[in-house]
């Protein structure tokens, strides 16, 4: 043990060459080679070489090779090799290589390997991989959970068939918020009209493609605004950043209960009309009933016709020798009726010789 220009070195080769004024080595080669100023390496190899001012490293092989200065590695291998600047790794392997600034490793192995600057891993094996830059990831899995883009990562979520509590995200703010839609906590409630509700049909559905190639359908948040920004989410300078999607499924919903008022009024009037056709056909079918009788009386006309035209030609020549005999004993009655006839009144004479005419014309053979 040695103390020398305010500094600490405790251990084989501790701070042994170059050691920084106000620094601490604690530990076989700790803060062997060119440890900075008010740094502090405690453990069998803890900021062995160049380990920049004001670094904590703590454990074996902690923050070993060039830790940047103001980070912190704590646990075996933490932040082992060129650990960026105020970088913080905690846990075993955590951060142990190529941690990058303001990175933030806590767990077993979380960002071990290339952990991008400004990103926080958490969990055992979070983003153990080359963690993208300004990325989150939180893993309770017994998998590594290792994202390919910038976002927040988490596994797992629990899923739950009882409730539903969707989380928001303002992209102004950067707030994670859950939205309560109990009637206890609004005001002014109306039901939506159907000039409000009316504009999803100006809405033009999309297939798209997304950065990961995958093909999906929905709305474009520039051409939501365009029809109405209420139905999009504005920042401080009234730029669309994302779509009200309850609202619009609102719109949609009260669309749906107005046609299906209309469907319904609809299947009313069609049953009156289902009415009126069936009594239509009803009646149809008895008058179709009558002409068919119809039909068949002037038919039986039709087939009497031939019979009754070829009878009339007899019955005329009958008729005119009827006629001609009936003249003939008009002739030969009349001397006999002059020269016995008592003397009467005319009209008697007239009814005397109508009777006597009318059976002469019955008991005609000819008649």
């Amino acid at each position: 043990m040695s103390s020398t220009d305010n500094t600490i070195k405790i251990g084989e080769y501790a701070g042994l060459n170059s050691q920084g004024s106000l620094s601490i080595a604690i530990g076989q080669n700790a803060g062997q080679n060119n440890q900075d100023t008010n740094a502090l390496a405690i453990g069998q190899n803890a900021g062995q070489n160049s380990q920049n001012s004001f670094a904590v490293s703590l454990g074996k092989n902690a923050g070993q090779q060039k830790q940047g200065g103001y980070s912190v590695a704590i646990g075996h291998n933490a932040g082992q090799n060129f650990q960026g600047l105020n970088a913080v790794s905690l846990g075993q392997n955590a951060g142990q290589s190529n941690q990058q600034q303001y990175a933030v490793a806590i767990g077993s192995s979380a960002g071990q390997l290339s952990q991008g600057h400004h990103s926080i891993a958490i969990g055992h094996d979070a983003g153990q991989t080359a963690q993208p830059a300004n990325s989150i990831v939180l893993n309770a899995s017994n998998d590594p959970l290792n994202p390919s883009a910038t976002g927040l990562f988490v596994n797992p979520v629990r899923a739950s068939s009882s409730q539903y509590h969707p989380l928001f995200y303002n992209a102004e703010s950067s707030e994670l918020f859950h939205h309560s839609y109990a009637s206890a906590e609004k005001s002014d409630i109306v039901d939506l009209s159907g000039e409000k509700s009316g504009r999803v049909y100006s809405l033009q559905p999309k297939e798209f493609a997304t950065a990961d190639s995958a093909v999906n359908h929905g709305f474009l948040l520039e051409d939501v605004f365009k029809v109405d920004s209420s139905l999009t989410v504005l920042d401080g300078k009234k730029e669309p950043t994302d779509i009200k999607w309850f609202d619009l499924i609102a719109d949609l919903v009260a669309e749906i209960q107005t046609h299906k008022k209309t469907q319904e009024s609809l299947l009313s009037q069609l049953a009156v009309s289902q009415s009126a056709v069936s009594q239509l056909q009803t009646d149809c079918a008895l008058l179709q009933s009558q002409m068919q009788g119809q039909q068949l009386n002037v038919q039986s006309l039709q087939s009497q016709l031939p019979l009754l035209q070829s009878e009339i030609p007899v019955l005329q020549t009958d008729l005119e020798t009827a006629k001609t005999e009936v003249q003939t004993i008009k002739t030969k009655l009349q001397p006999v009726v002059a020269t016995h006839a008592p003397v009467v009144p005319l009209s008697a004479t007239i009814l005397v010789r109508q009777f006597n005419f009318n059976d002469m014309v019955a008991t005609s053979p000819f008649v």
